[in-house]
């Protein structure tokens, strides 16, 4: 064990105050320590009361909850910080654990060797009282900054999860109305094309989902309309892309089993209203639906956001559906689901966007849509 230097001294907040005839006193009582990363140093409730000053490292501070069964982190300290400073000035038990987070030096300061030492050390012992003090007042101090900080953090998010609950019910709401609208005109005309109702239901769509997020004061950027990581999302497109081509090959050949022909009104045509389709139908499946409902549980991993948005984009609008084959069925939810990861992971639309249009190009050649 050595003694720590003058200079080193110097740089310890407790020490501040003391000249240098103190600072030699204390000198020769400090001494130094290292322990191993993720050793225990002080545990809760044992009877010592020895100082340490960290000179270099990091440990944190440990408190076992009510139940007395799990230790809570409440903080971390660094090098020039101290702890055990409580026990150190009334003998209590200690009140915390303190363990390392990575090798860590300290220099141990023994109640009995400074009590040993008095009345030779009783200004220095006065001196260390006062700044303990304000030290640990500074510590209250910033306690609860962070706590107030942490509080206006919790209510916004409570604030912000009760609107995107409003909003999804809202959004529901105004789903189950368009299927409502759709079965009535189906119903009166009988004859509308499969494919109008379909992508019908989707452009309606887009006008009250940009009405709630204006009303909401969602911003592009919440939408995952972004041109980060531009590069890296387009190639992992196309990657999903290669892997989802033959599983959409698999799906046909078992529920159609032929090949189609160019559409009739071209393939230019009929790809850029598809496009244009793809763009609504991910802004709202995505980046409006999935971004908020991810929010509004919580949900950290955003799987439960990922497969709750694809069952509702697959099956809340049957009315359109209702003489769709189980090929389209289960491709529009296969694909809900590996659109919502590849934008869980890229958090850019512009990534699925492209995915689903060109996994809708091969779904078409091979005549599942």
């Amino acid at each position: 064990m050595d003694a720590p230097s003058i200079d080193t001294l110097k740089r310890q907040n407790l020490l501040k105050g003391l000249n240098q005839e103190e600072l030699r006193k204390l000198q020769r009582l400090l001494k130094k320590k290292t322990f191993f990363n993720n050793e225990t140093i002080v545990t809760e409730g044992e009877h010592t009361n020895d100082l340490y000053l960290i000179e270099d490292g990091e440990v944190k501070v440990l408190k076992l909850d009510d139940d007395k069964i799990q230790q809570l982190p409440i903080g971390v300290l660094e090098g020039g910080q101290m702890f055990g400073e409580m026990s150190f000035i009334d003998g209590t038990p200690r009140s915390s654990t303190v363990q390392t987070t990575k090798s860590t030096s300290v220099y141990i300061l023994s109640r009995k060797d400074l009590e040993a030492n008095l009345p030779d050390m009783l200004d220095i012992f006065n001196k260390l009282v006062v700044n303990i003090s304000r030290i640990n007042i500074e510590r209250l101090r910033d306690s609860n900054q962070r706590q107030v900080r942490t509080l206006r953090s919790s209510a916004h998010s409570l604030e912000l999860r009760n609107d995107l609950g409003s909003l999804l019910i809202y959004f529901l709401i105004c789903m189950g109305i368009l299927n409502g609208l759709i079965f009535v005109a189906t119903y009166l005309w009988p004859k509308i094309p499969f494919d109008f109702r379909f992508y019908g239901y989707w452009f309606l769509m887009a006008v009250p989902c940009l009405v709630l997020a204006s009303r909401f004061h969602l911003y592009h950027d919440q939408f995952g309309i972004t041109s980060r990581n531009l590069i890296k999302t387009i190639i992992e497109s196309f990657i999903a892309v290669a892997i989802g081509v033959p599983i959409i090959y698999m799906i046909s050949q078992y529920y159609r089993g032929s090949l189609s022909s160019i559409p009739d009104e071209g393939w230019l045509f009929w790809g850029s209203g598809y496009l244009l389709f793809c763009a609504i139908y991910e802004l709202i499946a995505r980046g409006f639906l999935l971004n908020s409902l991810k929010t509004f549980l919580n949900d950290e991993e955003g799987i439960k956001s990922v497969i709750l948005s694809a069952l509702i984009v697959t099956f809340i609008p049957l009315v359109a559906l209702l003489n769709a084959s189980y090929g389209v069925i289960m491709l529009t939810l296969v694909s809900n689901l590996g659109l919502g990861y590849l934008f869980l992971r890229q958090r850019n639309l512009l990534g699925v966007i492209t995915m689903h249009f060109f996994l809708g190009i091969f779904a078409k050649y091979f005549q599942l849509i």
